[in-house]
């Protein structure tokens, strides 16, 4: 508490401005009081924008919280919640919450008076939540013309003859809630004003419903689109008409289907609602309450004549923890309902996931455990013997089988073939097999899988043995399309095999894979991508395919590893040339480009090349030098070239011939690097390539000071260069001097658009750190010369171009508008991560500045 009290006394000595303030506190004693109070007082003079209070203390006991919080002008949103007493009525005059947005209050004591007084005085207050909170009987909200959303929450008993009534003509979504405990006596009287045209949602729960009422409310609301009726109390018949409603929930106290209740009556019922309504799609959720079996009779059916109706989806999502009669559920549904796509959807993301555990004895797991793991795992095994065999009676197809397995004894390996044997009737399409196994042991698979004349996708990985011929009139891949082997033993006999026999194969992956020395492609017609990765180098590759558009080539070992690579003329489709980790004489590369005619796209990483390179194309349009070592000098004849990216620790001496009209550079740079001769050499890489659009991926590693020296440019003249957009992304997790970053950057460019890219590996502190030096002028060292005019001096305007979460277009960006851009930027970072928890893709955002 001494910390909190330090620190907002010097936010408010150096009038510092505080955003947000979230403060959750047990008052285990009454002299603490006092302190928050304090708090609240200081907080009152930093411009705070959102406040979140949480009281809690025993004995019954509520903490009347002073009111200088209802003095705070730039509060937008405004959040107490639990001993929190509010039950005294304000001075209207006093309040001064003109720019509130949203206010929440959660369990706290309020009598009806205060509540008429905040809603009065808070005029721009859009969203109002009341929940739970207590010292009031009955609740009107009226006289506003600005609130949007009501949230009104009431889970006590003690609602019985009360009444809540809204009259508020902007008014678009209501929510009600109350316990009743099923008891239609307990719920008050709710009255929603007919001047509330704007209405668009509107949320029941636990209440009793009056058909009568209720169609009298949709009459009302000429705009109402959502009806939600949750646990609520209807009548037997219910009757509701409405041209603009486009969605209805009516849910019970559970929110799925229960197996217990799927009986014949349940099952007629369903399908005359989907006759009635016409639904294309339906999605059922089946959670068992109970081990009550579901059931199902055709004789309840006699007698009964109607078409089966026919859907476009229906999905089933099963939380199913229970053994249940499968066949007696698919009779019920589909017994008069015809889908044309089923869905089957559960929690299980893939069975035996519990079981991997390579080794429980270096897992320190205790005997028990690991003898309840083996036990398992043979279950495991028998219910996957089970369900193929079954799958193989029943002739029923299978089309993806993925399976990764430890062999933690010999006995297992025959297990794994008479499941390959069961899966090469089932029609299979796509086919992973991962296998593991310890003292350097491999398995060597049975060869009936390349029988599997249906099979498009085949991946096999780690401990698998492919090194005995194979029989050319055996192998039955008609339909492979695509073949990855990743870190398996294979002999190059064995893979000359594959390939004459794969004649569809159209993508061929060979990674890190052991067994062989020299690798040769030729006869095929198919083959149009091909990826050969190897981990301790390679002697020699020949490919001679006619139909290669992409080929990739990745050297781990060392580049004295590398004897040749030949890559023949007749590959006349070769569009994309990746080459990783390998020695590059430029002749070499030179007649490459020139033997392919439609080679557009060009990646060397990790390359050695040498100190001068020439390279001359005019089909090339991509172009990817990326931590390549030895080159000083390289001269392009590319005139088609429209995206080049460099990474590297130094810049060498880049330029061009021949130029296209719009061209793209993405340079990789450690902020370490960017010293006085980096910069020279992107000014002349610039001005020779004609770059319209420049990206910097900056990251830092040592946290070494950069720095700038307007002196080291006297008597260089040339003129600024104009660029369209200047993007930075920005890695590094190091404080540096971002003034000196900027001078640097800007010190002979002027680019029209600054774009600054948030990723969810980005720093903030940096970004932030970019964005105050971008706008402050601090007093330092001009950087101005007789050569050189300082960008600040010929910087007049920034701003905003794009629309971003709480941030418009056109904003203007300057020290005044600095903390909405910081806020914004920790707001994001905040949601990164929150959705990066939930597994889910974060979407990159940017800022995007026009400089004038």
């Amino acid at each position: 508490m001494s910390y909190i009290d330090k620190k907002l006394c010097r936010f408010r000595e150096k009038n510092l401005r505080v955003n947000k303030f979230s403060l959750g506190i047990t008052l285990v004693s009454n002299k603490l009081a006092p302190r928050v109070d304090t708090w609240m007082e200081l907080l009152a003079g930093t411009c705070i924008q959102e406040l979140n209070v949480y009281i809690r203390a025993g004995h019954e006991r509520r903490h009347d919280l002073s009111k200088i919080l209802f003095t705070m002008e730039p509060l937008t949103v405004l959040i107490l919640q639990g001993r929190v007493l509010l039950s005294s009525c304000l001075d209207r005059n006093a309040v001064k919450l003109s720019s509130l947005v949203e206010l929440r209050l959660i369990g706290v004591s309020i009598d009806e008076d205060t509540i008429q007084d905040l809603i009065f005085c808070c005029r721009s207050i859009k969203v109002f939540f009341l929940m739970n909170c207590v010292g009031f009987e009955n609740l009107e909200v009226c006289d506003h013309d600005k609130l949007e959303k009501m949230v009104y929450n009431n889970l006590h008993r003690d609602v019985k003859d009360k009444k809540f009534s809204i009259e508020v003509p902007t008014l678009k979504e209501l929510e009600i809630t109350f316990r009743n405990g099923g008891e239609e006596t307990m719920v008050c009287e709710i009255i929603v004003s007919s001047i509330c045209q704007n209405l668009k949602r509107l949320s029941l729960w636990g209440i009793p419903v009056d058909a009568k009422w209720l169609q009298n409310m949709i009459t009302s609301f000429p705009l109402l689109e959502n009806l939600y009726l949750g646990g609520c109390i209807l009548q037997e018949v219910i009757k509701l008409s409405s041209q603009a409603v486009k969605e209805i929930c009516i849910h019970s106290s559970y929110f799925s289907s229960r197996l217990k209740d799927m009986d014949s009556l349940w099952f007629m019922r369903l399908y005359n609602f989907l006759r009635d309504f016409r639904f294309q799609d339906l999605t059922i959720w089946m959670i068992p309450y109970s081990g009550r079996e579901i059931s199902f009779n055709a004789e309840d059916y006699i007698g009964i004549q109607f078409p089966p109706f026919e859907l476009d989806n229906m999905k089933l999502f099963m939380n199913v923890f229970t053994s249940i009669n499968y066949a007696v559920l698919l009779n019920g549904l589909f017994w008069n309902l015809r889908p044309r796509i089923l869905e089957l959807d559960n929690y299980e993301w893939y069975f035996g996931k519990d079981l991997c555990v390579i080794n429980p004895k270096q897992n320190w797991i205790s005997k028990d455990g690991r003898r309840k793991i083996f036990n398992q795992r043979v279950k495991f095994m028998s219910y996957i013997d089970k369900k193929l065999h079954r799958f193989r009676e029943k002739n029923l197809r299978v089309n993806k089988f993925f399976l990764s397995m430890t062999l933690v004894s010999n006995k297992l390996a025959p297990r794994v073939d008479t499941w390959m044997d069961l899966l090469a009737d089932m029609r299979i399409q796509e086919l992973n097999v991962i296998i593991r196994a310890g003292h350097e042991r491999r398995h060597d698979l049975s060869k009936i899988l390349f029988t599997m004349e249906s099979l498009t996708l085949l991946i096999l990985q780690s401990c698998v043995l492919l090194n005995s011929r194979l029989d050319r009139n055996a192998v039955k891949l008609s339909s492979l399309v695509e073949m990855h082997l990743i870190r398996v033993s294979i002999d190059e006999d064995t893979i000359q095999d594959l390939i004459f026999c794969c004649h569809s194969m159209k993508v061929f992956f060979l990674m890190n894979c052991v067994g062989f020395e020299n690798l040769e492609i030729c006869d095929h017609d198919k083959l149009e991508k091909m990826v050969y990765y190897s981990q301790s180098g390679f002697k020699d590759i020949g490919i001679k395919v006619p139909t290669l558009k992409e080929l990739i080539i990745h050297n781990g070992g060392e580049e004295t590893m590398v004897h040749e690579i030949i890559v023949s003329s007749v590959c006349q489709n070769l569009k994309h040339l990746s080459l990783w980790g390998i020695p590059i004489d430029p002749k070499w590369l030179q007649s490459m480009l020139t033997s392919f005619p439609l080679l557009e796209h060009l990646v060397l990483q990790n390359c050695v090349l040498q100190e001068f390179m020439k390279l001359s194309s005019q089909v090339l349009k991509e172009m990817h030098l990326l931590h390549c070592t030895k080159l000083m000098e390289a001269e392009f004849d590319t005139p088609n070239l429209h995206t080049f990216e460099y990474c590297g620790k130094t810049m060498p001496r880049l330029y061009s011939n021949n130029v296209s009209d719009y061209r793209t550079a993405e340079l990789e740079v450690r902020l370490e690097d960017m010293n006085r001769l980096w910069f020279m050499r992107l000014k002349y890489f610039l001005k020779d390539n004609k770059f319209q659009d420049l990206t910097f991926s900056m990251t830092s590693i040592s946290g070494e000071v950069i720095s700038f020296n307007g002196e080291d440019y006297m008597g260089i003249q040339f003129a600024p260069i104009e660029l369209n957009n200047m993007k930075l992304v920005a890695y590094s997790l190091k404080s540096i001097n971002f003034a000196a970053l900027l001078d640097s950057l800007f010190w002979n460019l002027r680019p029209r658009i600054l774009s600054i890219q948030l990723e969810f590996y980005s720093s903030k502190k940096f970004i932030k750190g970019l964005l105050k030096s971008l706008v402050t002028v601090e007093e330092r060292k001009c950087c101005c010369s007789q050569n050189l005019e300082c960008w600040r001096h010929s910087l007049k305007d920034i701003k905003l171009i794009n629309n971003v979460k709480g941030l418009k277009s056109n904003t203007v960006f300057n020290a005044m508008t600095l903390n909405n851009f910081t806020n914004f930027v920790d707001d994001w970072k905040t949601e990164a991560k929150r959705i990066a928890k939930s597994t889910a893709f974060v979407k990159d955002e940017t800022l995007s500045f026009q400089l004038s």
